[in-house]
């Protein structure tokens, strides 16, 4: 309902009503994988949907099956297609004030960052305090 709530008439909305029951085996893997001592031992926020919610991790794997679906669906009318992935709000500071995103894209791809990207970045200490350094 919310959906259709917000639906300016340039939203295609597609329900996969089985999506975690189709991918029932790989949801228990990544639970496990959330619930292990290994993984648990490195992470210093572990309140992030990232590290604690299998279907979380399991849409977010999916992205490009989704994208393929789209084509597939002939739902893609232009030459590019790509996901765009806001994540969850750490911030409302992070939410555009209108409650609606635009952008005039050229041919190429655009990264917004949200914070200063360091020009040495340790990769796994990134990781494990799940430090966001772009948005979009």
């Amino acid at each position: 309902d919310k959906l259709y709530e917000i639906n300016k008439g340039n939203l295609t909305i597609i329900f996969i009503d089985d999506l975690f029951e189709k991918h029932k085996d790989l949801l228990n893997k990544i639970h496990q994988i959330q619930q292990s001592i290994e993984f648990r031992k490195g992470i210093n926020d572990l309140n992030c949907p990232e590290y604690n919610y299998p279907k979380y991790v399991l849409i977010n794997y999916l992205k490009s099956t989704f994208c393929q679906l789209a084509i597939e669906s002939y739902l893609v009318k232009t030459t590019y297609l790509s996901w765009i992935d806001f994540g969850y709000l750490r911030k409302n500071t992070q939410l555009p004030i209108s409650l609606s995103w635009d952008y005039e894209f050229e041919d190429k791809i655009t990264i917004f960052n949200i914070l200063p990207i360091p020009e040495k970045l340790d990769l796994l200490n990134t990781i494990n305090t799940n430090k966001v350094y772009i948005q979009g």
